[in-house]
């Protein structure tokens, strides 16, 4: 006979005896019965097994302990896991939270994460600090995005998750509400590839969408981003867009001489192509990134002698008998 006590639906186990040791504190040490811990789904019918085997710490905070969770069913004699994450905060977060989420049920499983629902758990009066906590339990999608984000430096990494080339947006625990009277009617999907928004066919809408939209790059997604201000058709004697990323270096180094926006256009098209070229030949990014420097030199150094203007720069090779560490040649 089974020794496990018998839960009401309502009632949910969360195990947390599997966690690695860690010297750092984190939210569920606060819940009564720590590390059985029993919550409540206050009424919601949550289609998710009712006992959870908490695995590991995916991210901690003073306010948060997001973690990673297993539930193993057996519906048919088979188990089959089911990988969850669980968001562990104070009850009137983890409300607030939810319901941004469900405000966008139409995007969960597609652009955000689905969300299961909220348990609740009691803190222990001895070590907790007297208020419930709430628990987001979401699905588990693949791994935080490894990459910057260049054009959006305002959105955390660690809320973009990818997997086998699908992305979501997690962390809804602070987002903006817009305006209710918003009359933007302009259909994303309808208008892939297109390099501009005209207003004059497709209704002033809202601006805030609109410079939102223009931010994240939605109208020159087919193009490279070479310069902070320069877009360029996207082509085979090109980097792709992560490489050019990776190998992003100062562009117009010479010195007594104001290069015009033309030339620095030129000077990146040449610059890029020449990291393009080195690639195709088998150098790796690896061994290229820390001689962007020596790359950009000869490249402009080339460009300076076809244009017949003196070159000088602050560069320390300039005065002594040190070379560049890598020839560029010519395209």
């Amino acid at each position: 006979m089974s020794n496990a006590p018998t839960m009401d639906s309502n009632t949910f186990m969360l195990n947390f005896h599997k966690l690695p040791d860690r010297s750092r504190s984190h939210h569920a040490e606060d819940l009564a019965n720590y590390p059985h811990c029993s919550f409540v789904a206050d009424g919601q019918e949550l289609c998710i097994p009712h006992a959870l085997d908490v695995l590991d710490i995916l991210y901690c905070s003073s306010r948060t302990t997001v973690y990673s969770a297993v539930a193993v069913c057996h519906p048919d004699g088979h188990g089959t896991v089911t990988e969850l994450v669980l968001k562990l905060t104070s009850e009137q977060k983890a409300l607030v939270e939810a319901g941004n989420y469900d405000a966008h049920v139409a995007l969960q499983g597609k652009v955000i994460p689905r969300l299961y629902g909220v348990l609740f758990g009691e803190t222990d009066s001895e070590n907790g600090e007297g208020e419930d906590l709430g628990c987001l339990v979401l699905e588990r999608f693949g791994s935080c995005l490894k990459q910057p984000f260049h054009e959006l430096p305002s959105i955390d990494n660690r809320n973009v998750l990818v997997k086998d080339g699908e992305y979501r947006i997690a962390n809804f625990g602070h987002i903006m509400v817009h305006e209710w009277d918003c009359d933007w009617s302009y259909k994303f999907v309808d208008h892939i590839g297109e390099d501009e928004y005209r207003p004059e066919h497709d209704g002033w809408g809202c601006e805030i969408i609109r410079r939102k939209a223009a931010a994240m790059g939605f109208w020159t997604d087919y193009k490279l981003r070479l310069l902070p201000f320069f877009y360029v058709a996207k082509s085979d004697e090109l980097p792709t867009q992560e490489e050019i990323n990776r190998m992003n270096t100062e562009i117009g180094i010479g010195v007594r001489i104001v290069y015009h926006t033309e030339d620095l256009n030129d000077l990146a098209i040449r610059y890029y192509k020449h990291v393009k070229i080195l690639l195709a030949s088998g150098r790796s990014l690896e061994e290229l990134v820390p001689l962007r420097s020596e790359i950009a030199y000869k490249i402009h150094e080339q460009w300076h002698a076809e244009k017949e203007i003196p070159f000088f720069t602050s560069y320390p090779w300039e005065n002594s008998d040190m070379e560049p560490s890598l020839e560029a040649g010519s395209d």
